[in-house]
């Protein structure tokens, strides 16, 4: 049941294809993971691994309602409630940047009566700790139509240095089947020239950050890898 942890194992509602460490918390391992449910509302569920002298168990903190099927999560590496998915909206990929707000008692009540999803009955579960209940998100930022066929999202890995961008937590990199773009968050646009990818023959299918050289980003096209400087896509 969705909410509750059997040992090392925890059980979702609906299947998911997406799922990432939250590394901003250093205090618990967490994960966030998303569902991909055709015609029921969504789920992002906040998952922590505890461990006692009872052995691991894995507990549901928190389930986030979210409409669209979620192919792919990307928790902010410097703020532990916030995060992007990639979703299918039925006619495009979008992506978005979320933010996790407190639901006061009455929001709370009326989220597990409206919604259900077994968050109620996790809650008052008195082995399940800590307690689950419902969250709420606020979409702080989004692509919208600018990436109709965004497919996953990198954050930077810059870690303040004087680059041609700012910190860790003001870029994201989006990934397209045919381009790679990066978005400043503090302006809500695409910084310089940020647009690669249709010389990639195949189609890019997948993408990475190098974790040291903030200038370069790594992507797979077709049966090949290649290297774009973020500085001028080329």
């Amino acid at each position: 049941q969705a909410g509750r942890g059997v040992g090392n194992m925890y059980g979702l509602k609906y299947s998911a294809r997406a799922m990432a460490a939250v590394t901003a918390q250093r205090d618990q391992s967490q994960w966030l993971v998303g569902t991909t449910a055709l015609r029921e509302e969504n789920e992002v569920h906040r998952i922590t691994l505890l461990s006692d002298h009872s052995g691991d168990n894995l507990v549901c903190n928190e389930i986030f309602p979210h409409k669209y099927e979620v192919w792919d999560i990307a928790p902010s590496p410097v703020h532990e409630n916030a995060f992007f998915t990639v979703y299918n909206t039925g006619a495009r990929y979008e992506a978005s940047l979320w933010q996790v707000v407190e639901q006061d008692q009455d929001q709370q009540r009326h989220g597990d009566s409206e919604g259900g999803n077994g968050a109620d009955v996790a809650s008052r579960d008195p082995n399940h700790m800590p307690r689950q209940h419902r969250g709420g998100l606020k979409q702080v930022f989004t692509t919208g139509g600018d990436e109709p066929n965004a497919r996953k999202i990198c954050w930077s890995t810059s870690d303040g240095e004087n680059t041609s961008t700012s910190s860790s937590s003001d870029e994201v990199c989006v990934m397209s089947q045919d381009r790679i773009t990066i978005w400043n968050l503090s302006d809500g646009k695409t910084s310089g020239a940020t647009s690669a990818g249709s010389d990639l023959v195949g189609g890019i299918t997948a993408m990475a950050w190098h974790p040291q050289n903030h200038r370069m980003i790594c992507a797979a096209h077709g049966d090949a890898i290649s290297c774009v400087d973020a500085r001028t896509m080329d």
